[in-house]
């Protein structure tokens, strides 16, 4: 039995139990929770109260029977998605398509071999799971991907609108104001950019085209780079960048990785600080791993809130102090990549004095 199978709630529905002992047993010792029902309208209550995920049903019973019983449950819209086992002594190709053409997944003939049994079990329910995945993947996906379109249009209309209105009324504007008007222009196409970015690399990691490539690299060296790109951002709200990583700081991991997670680390520090604030780079090592840290003394972030950063689904963001916008894809970009790198990402906050992201990679090197 697949580990990720056990516990899974099994209804079997029987008017006659006598000969199922075993069966039951066996089930059970197998790590799954059977239920029992001995009619049909006993297996529609208890299927609607319980949800199983998997519902063994005998054919021939009184009053009513397996097939009538499969119908009621697929009419239902609580139950409706549960698959049917048929079991039966009946071995005809007409009771067969009828049992499918009601819903039925699958059938099992008596007697019963249980291992046989047992993997048809297994089986149907690693499809049941890895449809349920799907089905949220796709649509956590879509949602998703319906708030970074959202973000990209708008994104360009702001673009759209500031040239056009730059254009228009270049010879009636200041140099002053020619000034402010591109920096905001400039300022919005380096967002739309990162955005873009972003969602690219994304993209790649979810192909599988984004392969893992650890080296020996001197962090020091990417501390400085990182802080003198940004240095610029950093200045125009006067936020204090710095780092404390030591000459000589080698790490073995990837990277172009390590450069995207400090990319959107960084920004997003500088962004939800305030003017004349600070955002520091750190790192140590500890067990195998080296722990990267990006912390600022911004606005913080609330303990509510905190669980929805790297979650897809939530898509979570909230505006910076000058009111920068984003779509959350960041943090959950930083998450997939730490996790490419053995490790993992978590942040430690207090609300209105900052926060810190900590980023643990695996260092290849040492393990």
């Amino acid at each position: 039995m697949n580990k990720e199978n056990l516990q899974a709630v099994i209804l079997l529905v029987d008017d006659n139990l006598t000969n199922l002992t075993l069966l039951i047993e066996y089930l059970k010792h197998s790590g799954l929770k059977v239920l029992i029902a001995t009619n049909g309208k006993e297996a529609i209550n208890r299927a609607t109260l319980v949800v199983p995920d998997l519902i063994l049903l005998d054919i021939m019973m009184p009053d009513m029977n397996g097939f009538e019983t499969c119908e009621a449950l697929k009419k239902s819209p609580q139950t409706n998605d549960i698959p049917v086992i048929f079991m039966t002594a009946l071995n005809d190709t007409s009771n067969k398509i009828k049992g499918f053409e009601l819903g039925a997944v699958d059938y099992i003939t008596k007697p019963f071999q249980h291992e046989e049994v047992l993997m048809r079990i297994s089986t149907h329910l690693t499809i049941i799971r890895q449809k349920k995945r799907l089905s949220e993947l796709n649509a956590t996906k879509d949602k998703f991907f319906s708030i970074v379109a959202h973000d990209m249009r708008n994104a360009f209309a702001t673009l759209l609108n500031g040239t056009q209105f730059l254009s228009e009324s270049v010879h009636k504007l200041t140099i002053d104001q020619i000034d402010t008007f591109s920096r905001q222009i400039h300022n919005s196409a380096k967002n739309t950019f990162k955005l873009l970015e972003n969602l690219l690399e994304w993209a790649r990691l979810q192909r599988g085209a984004y392969v893992y490539d650890p080296q020996t690299f001197d962090f020091h060296s990417i501390a400085i780079e990182m802080t003198s790109l940004y240095e610029e951002m950093a200045k125009q709200k006067t936020i204090h960048l710095t780092h404390d990583i030591a000459q000589g700081t080698m790490i073995t991991s990837d990277p172009r990785m390590i450069r995207t997670i400090l990319r959107n680390l960084i920004t997003n520090a500088i962004k939800y600080t305030h003017s004349n604030g600070s955002v520091g780079l750190s790192i140590q090592q500890t067990d195998g791993y080296q722990t990267i840290s990006v912390n600022d003394s911004g606005i913080g972030i609330e303990p509510d809130d905190i669980i929805k950063l790297f979650q897809i689904n939530n898509a979570f963001s909230s505006p910076g102090t000058c009111q920068e916008t984003g779509t959350g894809l960041g943090l959950i970009l930083c998450r997939e990549l730490a996790e490419k790198c053995g490790g993992k990402i978590w942040v430690e906050s207090v609300p209105q004095k900052g926060s810190t992201f900590f980023v643990s990679i695996r260092d290849e090197k040492n393990n």
